[in-house]
């Protein structure tokens, strides 16, 4: 089973690419979301733990929606379902 860090880790990893393909800066992300760049920036280098309003206020930032980052994470087999229940689909 994964660890809180590895499923964080993955979060990030996932956010960051979503970020890298609409060629988007953490500063404009963290404008768009309502979170101050230096906590963005923690979070993305997984220093510090993502809660669920920030990750949806990222993913409405991005333009997606939450489940659409949490999926591939999901189907990849570093989170279950059961790790991730609470999380609107």
């Amino acid at each position: 089973m994964p660890t809180n860090q590895q499923i964080e880790s993955a979060v990030s990893a996932a956010i960051r690419a979503e970020m890298a393909s609409q060629r988007v800066t953490q500063a404009e992300i963290a404008e768009r979301s309502g979170l101050k760049v230096d906590n963005l920036r923690r979070k993305l280098a997984n220093r510090r733990s993502w809660s669920l309003p920030e990750l949806s206020a990222i993913c409405s930032a991005l333009g997606r929606p939450l489940s659409s980052v949490l999926a591939p994470i999901e189907a990849s087999g570093i989170a279950s379902s059961d790790s991730m229940k609470g999380v609107e689909r």
